[in-house]
């Protein structure tokens, strides 16, 4: 299916081909991945086509995606423009207990080069780059429409913006208001960044088979900091302890079996809480407890009240017009709920929120015996940030993808919400970034929202695995 034609010169056109979504009973989903991507990158290779290993240098992207469910398979493969709108759609369906790849990919090829001839070829000019930390700065800093925030009835056109571009898939980005410092992570490791001049200060790498779910900073009562990363390795939660020296990141002793988070209720001060690890298909053992910092040890202290069936990552704290107290946290569904201070029920919104790509497995034997899989998957939701004038920020990003235990999603956006007295009602949202949104984070003193990008996946050029990017805005 062609959605729109424009005849163009016969020049080279850059085609990035990403690597294929492989769904249902497809056999080496990992190798078929990449199969696929190599043989129809191969395919498409001519004297007008021209093979790219990033989305970001090209003019189109090709996005596969291959399903076998027993022995019918299908195939679906869109082409999309660097602003991320389909410019055609092609699909290859048939039956056999073993598809070919080579003849699969044979019946769509054609058409495919046939609607990339129409494609028009822009004339780009090289990307300054810069060699510290791969950052790959805009070519004309002015904001368009699509580089602010705005509210419901007008523009906001004021805002800066800075877009650096990373080597790596980040999942977790964090904002260290005393050292001005941006906290990033990835499946096993953080890095701190420059904000100013996007130099890495200092990097920690966790054990092979580790996986990042949380990632957090505290300042003691000796002025210390102290960057706190949960995560998970052979089925069991630890959290690591760093201290930051002013140039290095040193580590402290692991603490299990805690998750740890610091959250920041009614928008004031950083406090640590913690909440066990429980049974496999239970992952969240008994209530959330407030902690403390001690001699690079967690403390445990008294009981977080919360609503029933709320996990130490869920949820926030604001404060209505009247200073009464009210917690808003995500369902199981990712429905965003209010609870008044006896921590009832009192609104539940329409819409769903918060949802990532993050996610982390345990080991699991009833469910092996149930499923035939050894492993439960969990996902992590996107926190619930409250700035301090009661502001509720929460991510949203729309999905591609949901099937078992696969998730994608191809776009994200950030809301404000205000409590009016009777439910949250929007103020803002930004407009929708171009990919998937892993992250977000609020500074409240300078205004700014840091959206996480995840601008390529692990692609077959890549020297490393994907590439991600921050957007930096101002809030007005």
């Amino acid at each position: 299916v062609l959605l729109s034609v424009t005849v163009c010169n016969a020049t080279t056109l850059k085609v990035y081909v990403a690597p294929f979504n492989a769904i249902g009973a497809v056999k080496n989903k990992e190798e078929s991945k990449v199969l696929l991507q190599a043989l129809l990158t191969a395919k498409l290779s001519d004297g007008t086509i021209l093979p790219v290993n990033s989305s970001v240098d090209a003019d189109v992207t090709a996005q596969g995606t291959f399903v076998v469910i027993g022995n019918q398979y299908s195939l679906d493969i869109v082409l999309l423009n660097k602003d991320n709108k389909a410019l055609s759609r092609r699909v290859a369906s048939g039956i056999s207990d073993a598809p070919s790849y080579f003849n699969i990919l044979d019946s769509v090829v054609k058409e495919l080069k046939t609607d990339l001839s129409r494609v028009p070829v822009q004339d780009n000019k090289p990307k300054e780059r810069n060699n510290q930390i791969g950052i790959v700065k805009p070519q004309n800093e002015k904001n368009t429409q699509g580089d602010v925030i705005y509210s419901k009835s007008e523009m906001n056109g004021s805002n800066k913006v800075l877009i650096p571009r990373m080597v790596g898939e980040y999942s977790l980005i964090r904002n260290v208001e005393p050292l001005d410092l941006m906290l990033l992570a990835d499946m096993k490791t953080i890095k701190l960044v420059n904000v100013k001049n996007n130099f890495i200060v200092s990097n920690a790498q966790l054990d092979v088979g580790s996986q990042i779910i949380n990632i957090d900073y505290l300042t003691t009562e000796s002025k210390s900091t102290n960057i706190l990363v949960s995560y998970v390795r052979m089925s069991k939660v630890y959290t690591a302890i760093y201290k930051f020296d002013g140039k290095t990141l040193i580590r402290m002793k692991d603490q299990e079996p805690y998750y740890s988070r610091v959250f920041t209720p009614h928008g004031n001060e950083r406090k640590l809480l913690v909440q066990e690890q429980g049974a496999a298909d239970t992952p969240y053992y008994g209530p959330v407890y407030t902690a403390n910092l001690i001699n690079n040890k967690i403390v445990k202290g008294s009981e977080f009240p919360l609503p029933a069936g709320i996990t130490i990552y869920e949820f926030n704290q604001f404060k209505g017009m009247d200073n009464t107290s009210f917690t808003v946290a995500y369902d199981n569904n990712g429905y965003l709920s209010v609870f008044d201070n006896a921590l009832k029920s009192v609104w539940k919104s329409s819409e769903k929120f918060g949802k990532s790509q993050l996610s982390y497995q345990i080991y699991d034997l009833n469910y092996l015996n149930q499923t035939g899989k050894e492993y439960r998957t969990y996902f992590v939701n996107q926190r619930v940030l409250v700035t301090k004038n009661q502001m509720i920020i929460v991510g949203y990003n729309d999905p591609s993808l949901s099937f078992g235990d696969m998730r994608s999603y191809k776009k994200g956006t950030v809301y404000g919400f205000k409590w009016n007295g009777e439910s949250l009602e929007e103020v803002w949202h930004t407009v929708p970034t171009q990919n998937y949104m892993p992250d977000f984070e609020y500074d409240d003193e300078s205004a700014s929202l840091y959206q996480l990008q995840r601008t390529q996946g692990e692609g077959l050029f890549q020297s490393q695995a994907g590439t991600s990017t921050v957007l930096i805005k101002k809030v007005e």
